[in-house]
């Protein structure tokens, strides 16, 4: 499984110059939900910021997106970053970034010092970044209790994020860029007691997550209710996404204590 974090590994000091937001495997530019937006991170306020996963608006300053993306930072460097999320559909250095301080399930924090790999087995890895100002955007909608334990086999997902795509053919794989927000269809594999196993196959016409879309947004098709939000997958971004369910008793108790709102 790729566990599908920061679209480039994080250094000890994060000294790099502010990296393109990069797009998902057969999908298309977004413009129909704004408050899908991309992670950042940076070792100062002043500092330069690298992307590092995607995530989206749950309340009018609280941007969910997944605890693993603070993962490798922290390891490297023994606390947390400072966390930016930007809404632009194409994030330059000239975008707006809003600066936020950063909730982790406590639950999952522990294994931010961990190696062992457990973005596909983790239920708890959650994480709110509480920005400073309110960007103005509606925020998206949160399921109902254990929602998921009735949707039809047919059921399809629009998943957003900022992450890379992946070419297939002509020799190895590559994860090209295109810089901007977008978005997938994806159907329904399984549903399981804490995860979303979506279908991304793309000569079936799916599209799909890699590198950089943990954190994202999966949609229930043609809403704003966000599901579950991307973890992981397969190596090479072509057969399954493997989301994390919201609509849990777990996900819901961390949740819960993040937004201003009563959950539905």
């Amino acid at each position: 499984m790729r566990r599908l974090i920061p679209a480039a590994a994080l250094g000890a000091a994060l000294a790099f110059t502010l990296s393109v937001a990069t797009a998902m495997v057969n999908g298309t530019p977004d413009s129909s939900r704004p408050e899908t937006g991309a992670l950042y991170l940076s070792d100062t306020v002043d500092g330069p910021k690298q992307f590092a996963c995607s995530g989206a608006l749950i309340d009018h300053t609280a941007f969910l997106t997944a605890g693993h993306c603070f993962a490798d930072y922290f390891r490297s460097n023994g606390h947390l970053p400072v966390a930016w999320a930007t809404f632009d559909q194409k994030p330059t250095a000239a975008s707006t970034y809003y600066g936020g301080t950063i909730a982790i399930d406590p639950a999952f924090v522990p294994k931010l010092t961990s190696r062992q790999n457990v973005y596909a087995n983790d239920t708890n890895d959650i994480a709110v970044v509480h920005l400073s100002s309110d960007p103005g955007i509606t925020p998206a909608t949160l399921p109902t209790a254990y929602e998921l334990d009735g949707v039809p086999s047919d059921q399809r997902f629009d998943v957003l994020g900022y992450g890379s795509t992946v070419t297939f053919g002509g020799g190895a794989h590559t994860y090209p860029s295109t810089g901007e927000r977008q978005s997938a269809l994806l159907g329904l594999d399984s549903v399981t007691p804490g995860w979303v196993h979506e279908d991304q196959n793309w000569t079936a016409g799916w599209g799909g997550a890699c590198g950089g879309d943990s954190g994202g947004p999966n949609y229930l098709h043609g809403t704003h209710v966000i599901a579950a939000t991307t973890i992981t997958g397969d190596m090479v971004c072509r057969s399954t996404n493997v989301a994390l369910r919201l609509d849990t008793a777990s996900a819901r108790e961390f949740l819960a204590t993040q937004v201003s709102y009563a959950l539905p």
